[in-house]
């Protein structure tokens, strides 16, 4: 099987492309500087690629709330570990490259996403 491409979407944040390959899904995404995109966490890592720009990268523990946050820059690559939610806020208008486990059901994590949901929403309406 080859890399397929399945579809494209676009909000506020910026673009994101949707490929499948071999169990796994491969997005190339936008966010834009002062924008958040993340919340959620899988049972296997999730790899994460900055092509360009600069990020804020959270990965927070779902079980025990232990945050590290690293300062993403091109060319470079993080890894969120399995159980870990990830909260990455546009320094730059930045694009990066996921590669995440083919899931049923998406998992979110209820303080990321209230972060990045009132975040998001202030940040369309300036």
């Amino acid at each position: 099987m080859t890399m397929k491409f399945e579809r494209h979407e676009s909000d506020v944040r910026g673009f994101r492309y949707f490929f499948s390959d071999h169990g796994k899904i491969i997005t190339l995404f936008q966010i834009k500087k002062g924008f958040i995109r993340g919340g959620q966490y899988h049972r296997e890592d999730v790899h994460h690629f900055i092509v360009s720009g600069k990020v804020e990268y959270h990965k927070e523990n779902v079980a025990t709330q232990e945050d590290e946050v690293v300062i993403l820059e091109p060319p470079s690559t993080t890894t969120l570990p399995r159980e870990h939610s990830d909260l990455i806020i546009g320094l730059e208008d930045s694009v990066m490259i996921g590669v995440y486990p083919k899931e049923e059901n998406l998992t979110f994590y209820d303080k990321h996403r209230k972060i990045l949901d009132e975040n998001n929403s202030k940040k369309s309406k300036s």
